[in-house]
């Protein structure tokens, strides 16, 4: 395999679900008629449109739509966003997460480089069987040769901020939303 082959791996996000999960979810979705109501079939409209323009702007070659989708619902499903602000911070979510999914693929890779080279340039000497040892080795050679590793530390620090960030401001609308609709329900019963 080669270096570019490596960099276009499928992201760890493939381990979001297991076979299985996706298999009991293939047979669900087989028996299902789709949406019923019409309000159903427009909501399903409004996603396949949405999700498909953020895998669009956010998906790289050779990276899953199917998987991100999953994930993007899976996320849905959790936080059950009802406005586009709330649906928005949600998709936020799943970028930045997406993203760092996508930087242990590249972190990878580049260990992987990283310890051919090694190999290399001690002529083809063995590298020491401990993964201990041989990612030091790795990240070693990275530290010193490039800004690798410190530009994925703050990469994957970037995405962690906007994802916690995202959280953040979604469970404040939804308390808010909540606390609105409480309001509510106590001025109808009065």
């Amino acid at each position: 395999m080669n270096h570019q082959d490596e960099l276009s791996n499928q992201p760890p996000a493939s381990k979001l679900r297991t076979d299985a999960q996706r298999a009991a979810s293939r047979r669900n979705g087989s028996r299902s008629r789709g949406p019923v109501t019409s309000e159903g079939k427009a909501r399903s409209v409004r996603n396949n449109f949405r999700h498909g323009m953020v895998a669009t702007v956010i998906l790289l070659e050779g990276e899953s739509r199917e998987i991100f989708n999953e994930f993007i619902t899976h996320l849905e499903a959790t936080f059950r966003p009802e406005s586009p602000y709330e649906i928005t911070l949600v998709e936020t979510m799943a970028i930045s997460k997406w993203r760092q999914m996508r930087l242990a693929g590249m972190e990878r890779a580049a260990v992987r480089h990283q310890l051919r080279q090694h190999a290399e340039q001690e002529n083809k000497t063995p590298l020491p069987a401990d993964p201990a040892t041989r990612a030091w080795i790795a990240f070693s050679g990275l530290s010193q040769q490039t800004r690798t590793l410190e530009l994925m530390n703050r990469y994957e620090s970037r995405c962690d901020r906007q994802y916690n960030k995202a959280l953040a401001l979604l469970l404040e609308a939804q308390r808010r939303r909540e606390a609105k609709d409480d309001e509510i329900t106590q001025e109808d019963r009065h």
